[in-house]
């Protein structure tokens, strides 16, 4: 005779995994939702280009002053 309880804990098993796999990807949404992912030093990514680019038109105008004829 069968065990009746043979497959029940592989049952219980991939209850649990789709259980763990929707709580994951409910957090991953709420986070996302909540704060979206930021691939740098967030509000001063946009003045350090600024600067950079300054500098870089500033120094630009000082190499093409020197090497034109006044």
């Amino acid at each position: 005779m069968s065990d009746p309880f043979a497959g029940l804990d592989t049952e219980w098993a991939k209850a649990a995994e789709r259980r763990a796999v929707r709580a994951t990807r409910m957090q991953r949404l709420r986070r996302g939702l909540r704060a979206p992912r930021r691939r740098g030093p967030g509000p001063m990514r946009p003045l350090l280009l600024i600067v950079m680019f300054v500098a870089a038109a500033v120094l630009l105008s000082l190499a093409a002053s020197a090497f034109l004829p006044s």
